[in-house]
């Protein structure tokens, strides 16, 4: 497998993910925030106090009980949701399945799939490739070319340890989930979509190898 392959595939499926996407503002996600403001999705409607400024009252729902009770709507505004890709990039990942194809065939059809969707839905895609140690760190980006660039880390990463001599490969311990978890709970502060790409073949056989805590 080849890098010119992978970016051959990742333009078809961003092909296949664009052309079923529906209009979206370049300046909104598609996704609810916990903060009430003059979006367009309905939130709920409450009693106006005066003191409170006039945005969003319903002069029509205010109609039949003003002056004793001005009602507003509030909505919800729409915010974007970055996305996080957790790639596993342990020695395990590059084990043929079947003839023609290997996990890291599936594993770059997953970032080319994940990443592109996020894209599609104006949401910045990041990631974090990880083996026993941080391989490399990407942060989140709202635009196609970043998951190009991913990809390429990727790559470059796994064809690095495939071509070492016997002498100059190291030992390659389990691969540790709780460094990139820790890592984007330490860099980002807001709320984050993670996906884990990996085999789990180390977590199964190590369950502390991944804490749940940091998923919450």
């Amino acid at each position: 497998m080849e890098l010119e392959e992978v970016y051959r595939r990742f333009h078809e499926i961003k092909g296949i993910v664009f052309s079923k996407k529906r209009g979206v503002s370049p300046r909104f996600g598609d996704h609810k925030s916990r903060f009430k403001g003059s979006g367009y999705e309905f939130a709920d409607i409450e009693q106006w106090r005066p003191g409170e400024p006039l945005t969003g009252v319903s002069w029509k729902l205010s109609l039949r009980n003003y002056p004793d009770k001005i009602f507003r709507i509030r909505r919800m505004e729409p915010k974007e949701m970055p996305v996080d890709l957790v790639i596993d990039l342990s020695p395990s990942m590059r084990f043929q399945i079947l003839e023609g194809a290997n996990k890291g065939r599936l594993l770059f059809e997953l970032i080319g799939l994940l990443g592109f969707t996020g894209i599609s839905r104006q949401d910045p895609v990041g990631a974090v490739g990880f083996s026993d140690g941080i391989e490399f760190f990407l942060r989140p980006k709202a635009n196609r070319g970043h998951i190009f660039h991913i990809a390429k880390r990727s790559f470059e990463t796994m064809r690095l340890a495939a071509n070492l001599s016997p002498g100059q490969e190291k030992l390659s311990g389990p691969s540790d989930f709780n460094l990139p978890l820790r890592l984007i709970y330490k860099k980002f502060k807001c709320r984050h979509v993670v996906f884990i790409i990996s085999d789990f073949v180390d977590a199964i056989t190590d369950p502390t190898l991944i804490d749940y805590a940091h998923l919450k």
